[in-house]
């Protein structure tokens, strides 16, 4: 083994950011001389930002000495190591280790993996595997970083804990199988290369290398600087007096800052909230500084990533734009959004991922034009294809789109020309069964060529910006489909068609798209890149628990007692290093504050930061309390849309160039009655909602299925027999056959559920139609249709109105000549309370007083007022079913006409003005009639939505 020299950092003080500093101790150390040389040096950095942040500051230190800079080599700790040593085989990417791993595990016995898995999963489908090998990756990755292996596990846990010994002993033996499977492939893996070339001595610096501000660097990284110390210096954002705080690295040491008092001021601590109090005061403090700081030396430090949404929209509210540090993930882009859709159509060929898919703004543009140049070439593919697919959903509930169509769906032969297109357009990436496999070479050209298929005009389309960003997102993503592609064919396995594509969505999952930054905008910084950050101003959001510190809980590998006794990055060195940067913050820039909150961004409660009790008792106690106890008022924030207005000045829409009906349903007069302005919606302007998101037969659809089975029984059964077993036959095979016809062989669940509960219904229903008959009532009409042509009016101000409807059931009883009208009804409300309103004497539904007035289109010449008016109850309960006649009296019968009369009048004259009484919860027409549903419009919009309609 070659000795190490020790090393000994360089502190630089805290009371300036520390990349300035370090540019001034380059500067120094490398004196400029025509020139300012750095260009055998190599500076280290712990974050990407970093490395930008001091690439800028060398240019500006260099331009203002009028000097001319040859720039150094600036790369993160990450890619240190392979700057140090030349690997002997190409370093295997992560999929290419994950594949490795999946090959070894396959190939153990499952008695052998029994130490590792209790009950290992069968040799296919493959995907349990390759979760198995991520797992074990990551493992292993975590493990070498710290430079340990396996083996080293099982040693140690051999002296106290023998029983825990076998799994990593079997683990050990795998990872000897796992580089043997790299190394017949032309690959290594990168930890054990970095092992290799640590113990064996062989780094070699590229000149000088300056470590920065890197306080927890990994076991791995530290030896390999040790075998080249001589040329490394580290510099550490610390006084010297904080030296003993550091190690020989100028990485914290984690006892020494455990117990240490952080000095936070009282009034750099704001309580908060919500999210959208937390980015209130956010934007508070960010317009306070503008007076005095430049926009540019103010940072906003962004500890959930899910808070960068309300403080991004909170300051562009108020004018202020914004630069996210942390990119946009590549998974919000819409070509990615469009791959996530994909793979959830082909793993479940649902109905519901095929109307998501076709709602991808890019996909819709181009079948919208595929389906119109059919529809112009005589193919049926007549109207608006997406309403037709919304249509079905809502009306018939299929499931999955390789079962044949209900027979009772209209749009059929258009959803069967949707389903081909899309089926062809994802041929090469469909499985017929979730056996068929597809190898991933082939894979990555059949997604190549379906992307394509939608981007290469599309992206033509979009104005200059948006293809930028585009272009920036479909590179990303052909370079995640090069390193599937790239796989070495001994490693590769013919995997299902679903896991691949989940694989390519996993890595872009990983990946973000960086915009430059601006001047002109504030920066949102993450956590992890705020020690080194240069601003003057620094506003934190979130200092809480579980953001800072993150901890790690629960781990099935690497429990915290075991993270301890390998110094593994447990909770405690998390913990340090946040105590450091925090203290490096606050101590280095002359504004600071800090936001607390009580809940993140998904509601869940956050409690400050362990962070903040790092004082004396008293002084956590007080401190805790203000920031839990005390209820800050919500900062007040002028901003661009600030309005004493304390509603909407939307004009809700005028009827226009109305011509009035001169015939309306019955049902229409109780829908004037409640509204008049939803009367005019709905049977004027004919507006009906349209919901594919129902999963179940909503009341309508369940009551058709019930009344059309007792239609057809009224009309062809035997409507007549008191033979209990036959009617009650006839009813359940008619309602079973039109369950079948309306949402086919294979239902959902939940429809499936309803469709017996009809059944169980009807059959309390011909129990009561058997006993009705035996009462000595005939069943004389079902479902009689009467229209204007059948002279159904009434009289208004000397003019006939016309009606029509549909009444249900007509009983006659011959014995004494008595008519009765009734309506069927699957609840069990009583008749006469649904259409009159004794407290406020008036009539709120006309429906069965306006039948009265259809009898002599139907060649009843009974006395209309003594028709037996009510409803056949279909209720949840037995008792529930009954026929419930209405106890209207004649008095009555008079003011409904009267009612009835004042509605038509209404309608004639164009009186549709609304009322507000008339919403509810589940009202059709909330958005238009502005009755609260417009917020959550927008309130439930996202980002990635709002990014897909602007394109």
């Amino acid at each position: 083994m070659v000795s190490r020299p020790n090393l000994k950092p360089l502190f630089l003080n805290w009371q300036r950011p520390l990349l300035p500093s370090a540019a001034e101790w380059l500067w120094q150390r490398y004196p400029a001389k025509g020139q300012w040389d750095l260009s055998a040096v190599t500076i280290v950095l712990p974050g990407r930002r970093a490395t930008r942040q001091f690439a800028a500051i060398l240019e500006r230190y260099a331009t203002e000495r009028n000097t001319p800079l040859e720039s150094p080599k600036i790369i993160t700790t990450g890619r240190l190591p392979e700057r140090l040593y030349e690997p002997t085989d190409p370093i295997a990417s992560e999929l290419e280790q994950t594949l490795a791993w999946c090959q070894v595990l396959r190939a153990a016995s499952s008695e052998a993996l029994v130490p590792l898995v209790a009950s290992p999963p069968p040799r296919s489908p493959i995907a349990p595997w390759l979760e198995l090998a991520g797992a074990v990756r990551r493992l292993h990755e975590e493990l070498a970083s710290e430079h340990f292996s396996f083996g080293d596990v099982a040693k140690e846990l051999l002296k106290e804990t023998p029983q825990e010994a076998p799994r990593w002993q079997l683990l050990d033996a795998l990872a000897e199988s796992y580089g043997e499977t790299l190394r017949s492939v032309g690959r290594s893996d990168p930890y054990a290369q970095r092992r290799r070339a640590a113990e064996l001595g062989i780094c070699q610096a590229p000149g000088d290398v300056i470590v920065i501000g890197a306080v927890d660097l990994n076991q791995s990284i530290r030896a390999m600087i040790d075998t080249v110390a001589p040329q490394v210096t580290i510099l550490v954002g610390a006084p010297e007096s904080e030296s003993e705080a550091f190690d020989s690295h100028g990485c914290v040491i984690p006892s020494q800052w455990m117990d240490r008092d952080l000095q936070i001021r009282e009034d750099q601590l704001v309580p908060a909230t919500d999210a959208e109090d937390q980015a209130a005061a956010t934007s508070q403090f960010v317009s306070g500084w503008r007076g005095e700081f430049e926009i540019d030396q103010i940072t906003i430090g962004i500890t959930d990533e899910a808070m960068i949404a309300p403080v991004s929209q909170q300051l562009a509210i108020d004018g202020i734009d914004v630069h996210a540090e942390l990119g946009e993930p590549l998974i919000r882009s819409a070509p990615a959004r469009l791959l996530s859709l994909i793979v959830d159509y082909i793993q479940s060929r649902s109905f519901r991922a095929l109307a998501s898919l076709v709602r991808h703004a890019d996909l819709y543009a181009v079948l919208t034009a595929e389906l119109n140049d059919s529809q112009r070439s005589g193919e049926s593919t007549a109207g608006n294809w997406l309403i037709a697919l919304d249509r079905l959903r809502s009306e018939h509930y299929p499931l999955r789109t390789t079962d044949p169509l209900p027979e009772a769906a209209e749009d059929r032969p258009q959803i069967e020309r949707l389903i081909q297109w899309i089926d062809r357009w994802l041929e090469p990436l469909l499985a017929n069964d979730g056996s068929t496999e597809i190898h991933l070479a082939d894979w990555c050209a059949a997604v190549r060529t379906m992307l394509a298929t939608i981007y290469d005009a599309r992206r033509q389309s979009l104005r200059p910006q948006w293809q930028q960003r585009m272009g920036q997102a479909l590179a990303a993503i052909d370079s995640a489909i090069d390193r599937l592609g790239s796989v070495p064919q001994a490693l590769e396995v013919a995997l299902p068609t679903g896991t691949i594509a989940e694989m390519l969505v996993a890595q872009i999952a990983e990946v973000r798209l960086h915009q430059p930054a601006a001047p002109e905008k504030i920066e949102l910084v993450g956590w992890l890149d705020l020690a080194l950050d240069t601003s003057e101003a620094l506003c934190i959001v979130g200092l809480n628990d579980p953001f800072v510190p993150e901890s790690v809980v629960a781990d099935p590998f690497l429990p915290g007692g075991l993270r301890r006794r390998f110094k593994i990055a447990d909770n405690d060195h998390r913990y340090a290093r946040d105590a450091y940067a925090l203290s490096l913050m606050l101590n280095s820039r002359p504004a600071a504050q800090l936001i607390v909150g009580r809940s993140s961004a998904d509601g869940s409660p956050t409690p400050p930061s362990r962070l903040l009790a790092a004082c004396s008792p008293a002084t956590a106690a007080t401190r805790t309390l203000r920031l839990l106890e005390e209820l800050p008022p919500r900062p007040i924030v002028e901003s661009i849309w600030s309005t004493d207005q304390p509603a909407s000045d939307l004009p809700i829409p005028v009827p226009s160039g109305y011509d009035p009906p001169t015939i309306l349903s019955v049902t229409a007069f109780g829908d004037y009655l409640r509204c008049p302005y939803r009367f005019f919606l709905r049977h004027i302007a004919k507006l009906r909602p349209l919901d594919d998101t129902v999963v179940e037969l909503a009341a309508n659809q369940f009551g058709n299925l019930i009344h059309d089975a007792l239609e057809e029984f009224g009309k062809t059964g035997p409507k007549h027999s008191t033979n209990l077993t036959d009617v009650e036959a006839c009813l359940l095979d008619t309602a079973s056959d039109l369950g079948r016809q309306r949402y086919g062989d294979h239902p959902s669940a939940p429809v499936r559920l309803q469709i017996t509960s009809a059944l169980d219904r009807l059959k309390i229903v011909a129990k009561r139609q058997v006993e009705r008959t035996h009462q000595g009532w005939l069943l004389w009409a079902a479902e009689r249709q009467i229209d204007v042509e059948d002279n159904a009016v009434v009289m208004v101000d000397g003019m006939p109105f016309g009606l029509k409807g549909r009444i249900d059931r007509i009983d006659y009883h011959p014995d004494d000549d008595r008519w009765a009208v009734i309506d069927y009804k699957t609840h069990a409300h009583n008749p006469f309370k649904k259409h009159y309103k004794k407290s406020t004497d008036e009539w709120i539904d006309l429906q069965l007083p306006l039948y009265r007035h259809m009898l002599a289109a139907l060649g009843i010449e009974a006395d209309r007022d003594l028709v037996q008016l009510g409803y056949f109850n279909i209720g949840e309960r037995e008792a529930d079913v009954r026929v419930n006649i209405a106890d209207f009296t004649p008095a009555l019968y008079a003011s409904a006409d009267l009612a009835a009369a004042d509605v038509v009048r209404g309608v004639r004259e164009g009186r549709f003005v609304a009322n507000p009484d008339a919403a509810t919860n589940y009202d059709d027409y909330a958005v238009i009639c502005q009755t609260g549903s417009i917020e959550h419009l927008f309130a439930d919009q996202e980002e990635d939505a709002l990014e897909e309609t602007q394109a």
